[in-house]
């Protein structure tokens, strides 16, 4: 928006620009929504975990304020932005089943991080992979690039995420015994991402499955997280797939000597 806003949307059309900023600080988010106030028929917004911060006093912010944290690294900053954005967004929608789902959401979150600190510290004690791979698509997609980049800050090991479909074709290739798979099982896709993740089995890989619902589909999985809700969306479930990609960020790092909170090169608020 801010250096090549022709590539990425059309002027002279009513659009809604959101910045998301835990610290509502970024330089780059808050050029771009200057840029985009400037525009006739443009309306801004953010999404931030600081009231008193520059974006907040700049355009109308949503502000997660339990979302504050002493980490570089982003972890319940983000979960809680991605709840008040999706909240937001089921009110706007005027239909109350999207709202009851978010909630219901909500009250799952303490009894999944504990389940998810627990496997993803066993299996990084027990286990030694020589690449970490997330598989997501549709609503998970997000997430699953999200965990890949908790591991890059964490840890300092180079990771990807792939589109669960796409990954069969040419991506696949990169898999071998050593190799781990994180799948973030979607409900709507499920019989078909399963059958991916049985393949890449079959050529060595360790796979985890993060799922709303264990089930004889999934008896071939190495470890299988249990995340619940499987009568709701996948997209009012995601934030529930967050805490298992960041413990594992965590524990990769704990594992190889380093901080988690404190990354190299990597500061709370990147300012220039």
């Amino acid at each position: 928006l801010l250096l090549l806003r022709d590539q990425s949307a059309v002027e002279g059309k009513s659009a809604i620009v959101f910045g998301v900023s835990r610290s509502g600080e970024s330089t780059e988010v808050l050029q771009a929504l200057q840029e985009a106030q400037s525009i006739a028929g443009w309306v801004t917004a953010g999404v931030t975990c600081y009231q008193d911060s520059g974006m907040a006093r700049m355009t109308s912010c949503l502000v997660s304020d339990k979302g504050k944290e002493q980490s570089t690294v982003m972890t319940k900053s983000l979960s809680s932005m991605v709840m008040a954005m999706q909240s937001a967004i089921a009110a706007a929608s005027g239909q109350p089943l999207y709202g009851e789902e978010l909630e219901r959401t909500v009250s799952e979150v303490s009894g999944v991080v504990d389940k998810a600190k627990r496997l993803a510290s066993d299996i990084i004690q027990s286990q030694t992979f020589n690449k970490t791979l997330i598989l997501g698509m549709g609503a998970l997609s997000g997430i699953a690039q999200e965990g890949c980049l908790k591991l890059k800050e964490m840890a300092n090991v180079w990771t990807e995420s792939f589109g669960t479909l796409e990954f069969r074709h040419g991506p696949k290739a990169i898999v071998d015994k050593g190799t781990c798979v994180i799948l973030l099982l979607s409900e709507r896709a499920r019989e078909q991402e399963l059958k991916v993740a049985a393949e890449m089995k079959d050529y060595g890989a360790y796979i985890i499955l993060v799922t709303a619902s264990a089930g004889t589909d999934t008896a071939f999985a190495d470890q299988v997280l249990e995340i619940g809700l499987p009568d709701v969306s996948d997209e009012s479930r995601i934030i529930l797939y967050l805490p298992f990609l960041q413990y594992y960020g965590t524990f990769t790092a704990i594992k190889l000597g380093l901080n988690p909170d404190y990354p190299k090169n990597l500061t709370q608020v990147v300012i220039l």
